[in-house]
C-alpha cells in the first residue's frame, strides 16, 4: 500500500491530534492519582505513610490508562470527519488512515504499557496467555507471543468501538448524549447483573469457564481431554483477526453514511 501526499498529511494530523487527546487525558488522570495518593496519606498513620509513598509509582496503572485513551479517541469520529471533509478529504482516505494510526498507536501504547508494568507496576494482572497458551515456551517466545497477543485484542476492540462511535456520529445531535448515555447505563446494569448472578453460584468461574468452553472453544483453541485443557494457539488469533476486520469493515461502511450537519 502506497501512501500518497494527502494520505501523509491525514495521517499527521490524526497522529498529532490522538497525541495530544492521550496526553491531556493521562495528566487528569495522573493528578487525580496524585490527589488520591495524598488523601490516603493523609487519613494514614505515620508508619504507613513511607510505603504509601514509595508505592506511588507502582501503584499508578499505566497500562490500563494508555487502554482506555485508546478507546476513548478511537471513538470519535464525528468531529474529526467534519474538520477533514471541510478540508477536502475523502471518508474513505479518513477510514485508512485512521486505521492505520489506531494499528501504530496500539503498538507503541501497549508495548509501553507492558514495559511499565513489567518493570515499575504492581498493578497489572498474570497475563493469561503466557500461562496457558504459551505455558512451558521459551520466555523470550512467551513474551513477545503475550505482546502480539495483546496488540491484537486491543486492535480488534479499537476497531468495534470506532464503529460504535461512528454509528453514535449519525444520531442527531440533540438527542445523542442521551441515547449514549442509555446504552452505556442499560449495559452497565446487564454486565452488573450476570456478575452478580453468576457470583452467587456454586464454584461460579469454574462452571463459566466450562460452559465458555462447551460453546466456544473451538474458536479460543481450548479442549477437554480427560481431566485436563489443552490450549491451542491458533485459534484465538485467527478469531480476534477476524473480529478485528469485520470492525474495521463496519466502521467503514459507517463513516461512509456520515454527512456534515446542517443542525444546531
Amino acid at each position: 500500500m502506497v501512501l500518497t501526499s494527502k494520505d501523509i498529511s491525514v495521517v499527521k494530523y490524526l497522529s498529532r491530534k490522538y497525541a495530544e487527546d492521550t496526553v491531556k487525558g493521562l495528566g487528569i488522570l495522573f493528578g487525580i492519582h496524585i490527589i488520591g495518593t495524598i488523601l490516603l496519606i493523609m487519613m494514614s498513620s505515620s508508619e504507613e505513610i513511607p510505603s504509601i509513598a514509595l508505592g506511588f509509582w507502582s501503584n499508578f496503572p499505566l497500562a490500563v490508562y494508555l487502554m482506555g485513551a485508546l478507546f476513548i479517541i478511537s471513538a470519535t469520529n464525528y468531529e474529526i470527519f467534519a474538520f477533514l471533509n471541510q478540508n477536502g478529504i475523502s471518508r474513505k482516505t479518513l477510514w485508512k488512515n485512521k486505521m492505520i494510526v489506531l494499528g501504530l498507536g496500539t503498538l507503541i501504547l501497549v508495548l509501553i504499557g507492558t514495559i511499565y508494568d513489567a518493570i515499575v507496576s504492581n498493578s497489572g494482572t498474570n497475563d493469561l496467555i503466557a500461562i496457558t497458551y504459551l505455558k512451558g515456551t521459551n520466555p523470550v517466545v512467551k513474551a513477545i507471543g503475550s505482546y502480539l497477543f495483546d496488540v491484537l485484542v486491543t486492535f480488534m476492540t479499537v476497531t468495534w468501538i470506532s464503529a460504535i462511535g461512528a454509528a453514535c456520529g449519525l444520531l442527531p445531535k440533540k438527542h445523542r448524549a442521551w441515547i449514549i448515555f442509555g446504552i452505556v447505563m442499560a449495559a452497565f446494569l446487564v454486565i452488573t447483573r450476570i456478575v452478580s448472578w453468576i457470583a452467587m453460584l456454586p464454584f461460579a468461574w469454574t462452571r463459566v469457564f466450562m460452559v465458555v468452553v462447551k460453546y466456544f472453544g473451538l474458536l479460543l483453541g481450548i479442549s477437554y481431554h480427560g481431566n485436563e485443557y489443552s490450549f491451542n494457539f491458533l485459534p484465538p488469533i485467527l478469531t480476534v483477526i477476524v473480529l478485528a476486520i469485520l470492525g474495521a469493515i463496519l466502521t467503514r461502511h459507517l463513516l461512509m453514511k456520515m454527512k456534515i450537519r446542517t443542525e444546531g
